[in-house]
C-alpha cells in the first residue's frame, strides 16, 4: 500500500515545473537536498518514479542541460540519476551562484528566490528529494533532511519569512526542519503544489477533533454516571442510618398506584412521575417483584443492615397460617427491591419477612391505610414516603 508521503510527492510532481526561474529553484532544492552534490559528481538518488520523471524535464528547463546516466524506464526500486561531466557541473554550479573551486559549504542562494513562485518551486524540489510527511489519521510531522547544516539553517530562515515556523535537530549525521502543528503542515503542502494532500490533513484533523469530542463526552457521561450511583448510595445510607437510628429492620417508600391490576412493573413505574428517590429509579429488573395476580400498589422496601436477607411470599391462606405462601424473592444483602402487589383494594396479597443477622426478624403485609392513603404504620418498618428526598426543598 502506497504511503501518504509517497501520495503528496505524486501530487506534487503534477505540478507543471512553470517559467524557467521556477525550475531552476525546485531544482536548487533539490540539488541542495540530494544525496550527492558536489564540483565533482551530482547524483540523485529516488524511489519515487515521477520524481525520477520530473528531474530529466527540470534540469532540461532550468539548466538546459542533460543527465549523463538515467534509470532504465521499468525500472524498479532506487533510481539513479547522474551528472559527472566537468563542464555540467561548472554550468550549474555558476547559475546556481556556486563556485565550484570555492571550499565554502554549499548554501541557499536567496537571489534566485526573490518571487514567491520560486520559493515555492524551491520548496517543492527539497521536499521531493529531502522530504516526507507522516499519515495524518496517525500523527502530525512533515520534515526536511539534508546534509547541509548551513543549507538547512537557511531553508529555515526562507521559512521563517513566508511565515512558516519550523523547528530543527539532528538526526544520524543530517540536519533536520520539522512542523508537527497540522494547520502549518496544512498551509505549507499547499504552498508547495499538494492542495488535495492538504485537505486530506484538515480532514483527519476533523475527524480526530471529533473523535476526541466523543471521547470527551463518554469520559463525562461516564463521570457523571459515576456521580449519580454514588448520590444513589449515598440516598441509600441516608435512609438506612435514619431507620437504625429507630431500631427498625426495614425501610419503605409507597411511589404511588395505577387503577387497573397488572404484573408489568416496568409500565407502572413509565406511569408514575419520575423518581426523585436515584437509588430507586437504578433498582436492576432482577429485583423487581410482582404478586402472582398482579397488583396496583408500587412500593421500594429494603433492609436495614445489609447483612440482612429479605423474603418476599405469596400470602398464606387463611385456613393454614403457620404455613408460607410461596416464595417470590429472597436475597442476602438487604438490597432495596420494587414490590408491585394488592391488586384488590380489599385485601393484601404479599408478606416481607427480613431475617436480621443479630437474630431479630420482622414480617408485614404491605399495604395503604384508606384513611391517610400512606402505607399501614408496622412497628420496626420505617415509612420514608412521607419525607422530603435528602438535599431536596421540604
Amino acid at each position: 500500500m502506497i504511503s501518504f508521503s509517497a501520495n503528496v510527492k505524486r501530487e506534487l510532481c503534477r505540478t507543471a515545473p512553470g517559467a524557467k526561474c521556477c525550475a531552476l529553484a525546485e531544482m536548487l532544492g533539490a540539488l541542495l537536498y540530494a544525496n550527492h552534490f558536489s564540483a565533482s559528481c551530482i547524483r540523485i538518488v529516488t524511489e519515487n518514479p515521477e520524481f525520477a520523471a520530473r528531474l530529466p524535464r527540470l534540469l532540461q528547463r532550468g539548466f538546459g542541460l542533460r543527465f549523463d546516466a538515467l534509470p532504465e524506464p521499468e525500472a524498479q526500486g532506487k533510481r539513479v540519476l547522474v551528472l559527472e561531466d566537468p563542464e555540467k557541473i561548472s554550468h550549474v554550479f555558476t547559475l546556481c551562484g556556486f563556485s565550484a573551486e570555492s571550499s565554502l559549504a554549499l548554501h541557499v542562494n536567496l537571489a534566485l528566490l526573490e518571487n514567491d513562485c520560486c520559493r515555492r518551486a524551491f520548496l517543492r524540489g527539497a521536499f521531493l528529494a529531502g522530504g516526507s510527511v507522516t499519515d495524518p489519521a496517525k500523527r502530525y510531522h512533515l520534515e526536511f533532511s539534508t546534509s547541509h547544516r548551513r543549507v538547512c539553517a537557511e531553508t529555515g530562515t526562507l521559512l521563517l519569512e513566508m511565515g512558516l515556523t519550523p523547528k530543527q535537530t539532528e538526526r544520524k549525521g543530517s540536519s533536520i526542519l520539522y512542523f508537527k502543528q497540522s494547520e502549518t503542515i496544512e498551509e505549507l503542502l499547499a504552498l508547495m503544489g499538494a492542495p488535495v494532500s492538504a485537505m486530506t490533513v484538515m480532514q483527519a484533523k476533523i475527524e480526530k477533533d471529533w473523535r476526541n469530542d466523543a471521547n470527551r463526552k463518554t469520559n463525562c457521561d461516564t463521570a457523571n454516571v459515576t456521580k449519580a450511583v454514588d448520590a444513589a448510595q449515598e440516598q441509600l445510607a441516608a435512609l438506612r442510618q435514619l431507620a437504625g437510628e429507630n431500631g427498625d429492620l426495614a425501610g419503605v417508600l409507597y411511589l404511588g398506584s395505577v387503577p387497573e391490576r397488572t404484573t408489568d412493573v416496568h409500565a407502572v413505574l413509565d406511569s408514575l412521575p419520575e423518581q426523585s428517590w436515584q437509588f430507586v429509579a437504578d433498582i436492576p429488573a432482577d429485583r423487581w417483584v410482582a404478586a402472582p395476580g398482579g397488583g396496583r400498589e408500587l412500593y421500594c422496601i429494603f433492609a436495614v443492615r445489609k447483612e440482612d436477607t429479605l423474603f418476599v411470599y405469596e400470602k398464606q391462606e387463611p385456613a393454614y397460617p403457620a404455613q408460607l405462601g410461596k416464595e417470590l424473592y429472597g436475597r442476602q444483602g438487604g438490597q432495596p427491591i420494587l414490590l408491585l402487589c394488592n391488586g384488590s383494594r380489599e385485601d393484601t396479597d404479599t408478606m416481607v419477612m427480613v431475617y436480621c443477622s443479630t437474630g431479630r426478624s420482622l414480617d408485614w403485609n404491605p399495604q395503604l391505610s384508606a384513611e391517610t392513603g400512606r402505607p399501614v404504620p408496622v412497628e420496626g418498618v420505617d415509612d420514608f414516603s412521607q419525607h422530603p428526598t435528602p438535599g431536596a426543598a421540604p
